[in-house]
């Protein structure tokens, strides 16, 4: 159990985003080749924006930077599941910071800022909820989240564990922001042209920063049912990948 909720813990603060087939892609034009049937785009601004192209991979060794070795501490706090939490419906869940494991991260780090910077989720792997774990990411200008993280160990209804990592790690916040304001203004991305039997679930944006890399990383995903012989199917292989400069 140890051994794989340390795969767990590493996993989980990793970008979200992998990539089957790595690339090195920056934020430039992209071209759509002329009958791609798997993606589209039209102009309807006066100026001429960046095309974002669908499929469109990193090389992974961007996200896995630190910006420094992760710490952590054995503890002994008290933690029982919320009531409405059933891990047959939603796994992961947005939760409040509890107040004990609050002031054992201050004692570590008097200059926590709490909920007001920081996302915490709680997730169980095991349907009696004996195992899980609590994760927080600090997030800049509630628009990016980084890879500034504390990851909590739970077993048998206690906090056991407290991971750190890249908490000394800082940025020039302001100029993040600058930087995905304007990306959002001089971009477009390229969308699928849906066939016969898929059914969009949904389309996800979101912004990265990785400290140890100084990167700063846009990421587009779809959800979509796909036909299948066995039934429809979850596919979320189709994602957008960019470094911001």
């Amino acid at each position: 159990m140890k051994k794989f909720f340390a795969v767990m813990i590493l996993l989980s603060v990793l970008c979200s985003c992998s990539a089957k087939e790595p690339e090195v892609g920056f934020c430039s034009p992209a071209p759509i080749e002329n009958g791609d049937e798997h993606s589209f785009f039209e102009e309807e601004t006066e100026e001429a924006k960046i095309i974002l192209a669908l499929p469109h991979h990193l090389d992974e060794n961007y996200l896995y930077f630190s910006a420094g070795d992760p710490i952590g501490s054995r503890v002994d706090i008290p933690f029982a599941p919320p009531e409405d939490y059933d891990i047959d419906k939603e796994k992961v869940i947005d939760i409040e910071i509890p107040e004990e494991l609050l002031a054992e991260i201050k004692s570590d780090f008097p200059d926590f800022e709490g909920n007001e910077k920081w996302k915490a989720t709680l997730t169980y792997y095991t349907s009696d909820l004996s195992s899980g774990m609590i994760k927080m990411i600090y997030v800049i200008g509630d628009r990016i989240n980084t890879d500034k993280a504390i990851v909590c160990q739970i077993e048998n209804g206690k906090i056991i564990r407290i991971n750190y990592t890249n908490m000394e790690a800082s940025a020039d916040e302001e100029n993040l922001l600058d930087r995905v304001e304007n990306f959002e203004k001089t971009t477009v991305q390229t969308k699928k042209i849906f066939e016969e039997g898929e059914l969009l679930i949904e389309e996800e944006t979101t912004y990265r920063y990785c400290f140890g890399a100084d990167k700063l990383i846009y990421c587009y995903q779809l959800y979509f049912y796909e036909p299948t012989p066995m039934g429809s199917v979850i596919n979320n292989d189709y994602f957008s990948e960019y470094i911001i400069e």
